[in-house]
C-alpha cells in the first residue's frame, strides 16, 4: 500500500470546488474553475510507501522472493530490510542480516530471537507455525539438519500445544493433485544408484502438458523422493529446455555435495536445490555426466 498524488498546478486557474464520483470500475474527479485546466497542469507521482521495514523469511536472495519483489521492487530499495535466513549461500542484501547457517531453519532462528528478546509472544498459533518450518526444513527430523537444538526447540513448541494434526494434515494429507500426477508418471521411470545413493528422474514435455504442470512443480517431486526413499542421499531430475540440451534440478541431503557438484558444473543453488544446465544430446547422457562426478567426490 501506498499514496499516489495528483498534483494540479492552480498558479494561473484557481479551482473553487472538487467533488468525485465512482462509475462501476471508474473514479471521476470533477474539478470546478472558471478557467481551463490543461493536461500538462496536472502531475501524479507516487507517494511514500506505508511499511517502515521489510522483513525477508528463508530467501538467500530478493529474486528468490519472485512476483511479490518483480512487482514491488522499489520498495525493497526504498525501506530497510531485515534479513532471516538459515542458507549458507545467502547474499546480506538486507541492511540487517540475522543469517545463521547452522540453524536447522528459519523458525529456529526467529524463537531464539524472540527468546533473547525476552518477549512471550509464542502462542498456540506462533508455536504451531514454528513446529511446521521445522518439521519441513528437517523432512520431520530425518535429515542432517536435525541437531540437539531443533529437537529441543520442537519439544518447547509441543509443550507450548503447537498443533501436530493440523500440520500433518497440512504438510502430508493435503497436496495438489496435478503435481501428485507428475509424481506418479516420473515414479515409474525413477533409477537407482545404489553405489551413489542416488535417484535419477526423468521428465518430458509431455508429463508436463498430461499433468497440467510445469518445471516450477519438480521441487515437489524431489521432496516426494526425499519423504519414500530415505536411503537416498542425492536426487535429480532431467529435463530437455527450448536449446536442445538438458536441465537437471538437483538435491542432496547435505549442502556442501550441492556446492561442490555446483563448482564443477556450474549451476546456481537456491532453497537447498541445484539447477543446472547440461550441454548432452540425451538424459541419459546427461545423468551418467553427473554420476561421473559423484564417483569422483
Amino acid at each position: 500500500m501506498r499514496d499516489f498524488i495528483i498534483s494540479i498546478d492552480t498558479s494561473q486557474n484557481k479551482i473553487s470546488r472538487l467533488r468525485y464520483e465512482t462509475d462501476k470500475n471508474l473514479l471521476k474527479i470533477f474539478l470546478a474553475t472558471p478557467q481551463s485546466i490543461q493536461q500538462r497542469d496536472i502531475r501524479l507521482e507516487p507517494g511514500p510507501f506505508y511499511y517502515d521495514l521489510v522483513i525477508t523469511l528463508d530467501a538467500p536472495d530478493l529474486e528468490s522472493l519472485g512476483q511479490i519483489f518483480n512487482t514491488n521492487s522499489e520498495l525493497f530499495f526504498n525501506k530497510p530490510i531485515l534479513n532471516i535466513d538459515h542458507k549458507a549461500g545467502n547474499e546480506y542484501f538486507g541492511e540487517v542480516n540475522l543469517v545463521e547457517p547452522t540453524a536447522a531453519a528459519c523458525a529456529e532462528i526467529i524463537a531464539g530471537l524472540l527468546e533473547k528478546l525476552g518477549l512471550d509472544l509464542i502462542d498456540t498459533n506462533s508455536a504451531t507455525a514454528l513446529l511446521a518450518g521445522l518439521i519441513t526444513k528437517t523432512h520431520s527430523f530425518q535429515n542432517t539438519k536435525t541437531t540437539p537444538q531443533a529437537l529441543n526447540l520442537a519439544s518447547s513448541l509441543i509443550t507450548k500445544k503447537a498443533d501436530q494434526e493440523l500440520i500433518i494434515k497440512n504438510l502430508y494429507k493435503t497436496k495438489p493433485l496435478n503435481c501428485l500426477r507428475l509424481w506418479g508418471r516420473l515414479l515409474g521411470q525413477l533409477e537407482q544408484d545404489d553405489k551413489n545413493k542416488a535417484a535419477w528422474l526423468n521428465a518430458e514435455p509431455s508429463d508436463f502438458l498430461a499433468t497440467q504442470t510445469s518445471t516450477k512443480d519438480l521441487p515437489f517431486v524431489l521432496e516426494e523422493v526425499f519423504e519414500f526413499f530415505p536411503l537416498i542421499n542425492l536426487a535429480a531430475v532431467f529435463w530437455p529446455d527450448e536449446a536442445g540440451a538438458f536441465c537437471a534440478l538437483v538435491q542432496g541431503r547435505q549442502t556442501e555435495q550441492l556446492q561442490k557438484i555446483s563448482l564443477e558444473m556450474g549451476g546456481t543453488i537456491k532453497n537447498d536445490q541445484l539447477l543446472l544446465k547440461i550441454a548432452e544430446p540425451s538424459a541419459q547422457a546427461a545423468k551418467e555426466k553427473l554420476a561421473l562426478l559423484l564417483n569422483s567426490l
